[in-house]
């Protein structure tokens, strides 16, 4: 699968409900049980890894929020996300979502979809790298 942005992003941005640049936003880790689609639009605590080993849930700060315009499309960039695995392993995680806290309002804003399982052995870091070219972009044709 590939990764997702919820149809519901659109309408929260378009209404001023969500800001991208500026609001406050935590990436969460899940396992594979977790069933993300298009539709998942409120954050659950479920799937999401337990708190423990130096991951605690819906926690990690997501900083360097960025959004730009050009021509027809509009890019959104965060920085690097990690968690560095203390007095055991972080994972096995399988997805790891952007989840919108501004308010309690925890919605989704991305998911990212590992294809398979990935951990974080003790005193390694489990790190998600974002492209240069921005987390994602959205057409606006």
């Amino acid at each position: 699968m590939a990764d997702i942005i919820p149809v519901s992003l659109i309408a929260l941005v378009a209404s001023g409900t969500v800001d991208l640049d500026s609001d406050t936003m935590v990436a969460t880790l899940h396992t594979s049980g977790a069933a993300f689609t298009y539709a998942s639009e409120n954050y659950v605590s479920t799937y999401e890894l337990p708190t423990g080993s130096g991951y605690t849930q819906l926690n990690e700060a997501i900083t360097g929020q960025a959004v730009a315009h050009s021509g027809l499309y509009t890019t959104f960039d965060i920085a690097d996300v990690s968690w560095t695995a203390a007095g055991g392993d972080i994972g096995p995680a399988r997805y790891c979502a952007l989840v919108d806290t501004q308010g309690a309002m925890n919605k989704y804003v991305y998911i990212m979809d590992f294809v398979s399982d990935k951990t974080a052995n003790d005193a390694t870091d489990f790190k998600i790298v974002v492209n240069s070219s921005g987390l994602f972009k959205m057409y606006q044709g």
